[in-house]
């Protein structure tokens, strides 16, 4: 992560970003665990001024505030405006591809109301 952080850091040309994602959960929880502390690392040493995660639902979530340093400060889900999931990646999308709007990835009442009470803003996508 920190090498992927510097390179785009020099890419764009910025000493910083203003919000750095953890775009999804790794396979196995201890490498979850080790993007977000390398995420905290980068928070601390500056160049983001704030960090979250992205597509992580209420019991990925829970297990993530109890192992942080520093809570996400966002988790970005995707949400429809009617409320139905979005194919992605085309022929048999809903088998083996993302559905956007699903519960699997953030994007159901549980995981607004524990981001809510833990003062985690939801950003839709």
């Amino acid at each position: 992560v920190t090498a992927q952080l510097e390179h785009s850091l020099s890419v764009l040309g910025l000493p910083s970003v203003d919000l750095l994602l953890l775009h999804f959960p790794c396979a196995r929880w201890a490498d979850t665990a080790a993007a977000w502390r390398a995420l905290e690392r980068a928070h601390a040493a500056g160049h983001a001024r704030a960090i979250g995660v992205s597509n992580f639902n209420a019991s990925l979530l829970r297990r993530l505030v109890k192992i942080a340093a520093i809570q996400p400060a966002v988790n970005q889900v995707g949400f429809s405006i009617a409320g139905h999931p979005a194919e992605h990646g085309g022929e048999n999308a809903t088998r083996y591809g993302c559905l956007e709007g699903s519960r699997l990835y953030g994007a159901d009442d549980a995981t607004l109301r524990l981001a809510t009470a833990r003062g985690i803003t939801t950003q839709a996508y």
